[in-house]
This record gives C-alpha cells, sequence and structure tokens, in this order.
C-alpha cells in the first residue's frame, strides 16, 4: 500500500485510532509508572480480533517508564 501511495504521488498516513477512543471503564496509567506485566482479555478469534487487542493494550502500556523504548 506504501508503494501504490507513493507511485501515486498520495499522502500516506497509518495509525490505530485506539489510543484516542474513549474507554470504559477510564483506564489511565500515570506516564513513568513502572511495569512488570500487563494482560489483556480480548473477545473472538484472534484473526479477527487479536490485533485490537494488541493495539488497546499498548495503547494503555505505551505510558509505563521507557514505554517509547523497545527492547
Amino acid at each position: 500500500m506504501y508503494d501504490r501511495a507513493a507511485k501515486m504521488k498520495l499522502v500516506w498516513m497509518a495509525g490505530s485510532s485506539i489510543p484516542v477512543t474513549v474507554r470504559v471503564p477510564r483506564v489511565e496509567i500515570p506516564l513513568e509508572t513502572p511495569l512488570e506485566r500487563a494482560v489483556m482479555v480480548g473477545y473472538g478469534d484472534l484473526d479477527a480480533y487479536g490485533f485490537h487487542t494488541i493495539e488497546t493494550m499498548m495503547a494503555i502500556v505505551k505510558r509505563r517508564r521507557d514505554g517509547n523504548r523497545c527492547g
């Protein structure tokens, strides 16, 4: 998709709306909170809903200390 957009000189933007969606109940981990583990429970099969579960967990745990650093 990126190659096609570049070839057609289209603006390319990718990302998820999960980090800015409404959360019920509201879950907000304070910035720089140290975390050792995180568990997220999703519904449906992994092929259809697995990425939603992963994106939701990442939107929450990226607020942890060193959350934007990989490794």
